[in-house]
C-alpha cells in the first residue's frame, strides 16, 4: 500500500469515506438523469445507496473498497505527476522559453554582466508603509 496510508481504519474513518464517495456518485447519478441517461443514474445511484447503507450499517465492510480506492487514487498519482505534468512543461513551458530566446527576452537581465550583482533596484513611492495597502 501507498506510503502514509494505514492499512486498517476505524470504523469512523470508513464510515467517512463510504459518505465521501457515495455523496458524489449520487450527484453523479442525478446529473445522469438530468441529461435524459437511463441506465448510468441507476448504477451511480445504486452504488452511492450501497455504499451509503455499508457506511451506517456495517463500515468494517468498506475496507477492501477502501484499499482498492487507495490503490487507484495512487496509480492517477503516478500518472498526473509523471505523464501529464511532463507533458505540461513539454508541450507549453519549452515552446515559451524558446520563443522567448528567439525574440531576444531575457527576464533575468543576465546580459549585463559588467555590474557586481543581478539585483533590480526598485524606486520608493511616498511611504513605505503605505505601499502595501494597494500592491496592484
Amino acid at each position: 500500500m501507498a506510503a502514509g496510508i494505514s492499512a486498517r481504519l476505524s470504523a469512523k474513518e470508513l464510515r467517512r469515506f463510504g459518505f465521501t464517495v457515495a455523496i458524489p456518485l449520487a450527484l453523479l447519478g442525478g446529473v445522469g438523469i438530468w441529461r435524459g441517461h437511463a441506465v448510468l443514474p441507476l448504477v451511480l445511484g445504486g452504488l452511492a445507496i450501497i455504499l451509503t447503507g455499508l457506511a451506517v450499517v456495517a463500515p468494517n465492510l468498506l475496507g477492501p473498497v477502501h484499499r482498492v480506492w487507495m490503490q487507484v487514487a495512487h496509480a492517477l498519482g503516478w500518472f498526473n505527476t509523471r505523464v501529464l505534468l511532463g507533458m505540461v512543461y513539454f508541450l507549453v513551458m519549452t515552446p515559451i522559453g524558446i520563443l522567448m530566446r528567439l525574440m531576444g527576452r531575457d527576464p533575468l537581465d543576465r546580459h549585463l554582466k559588467d555590474r557586481p550583482s543581478y539585483w533590480v533596484e526598485r524606486r520608493r513611492h511616498g511611504d513605505p508603509r503605505g505601499s502595501m495597502e494597494h500592491r496592484f
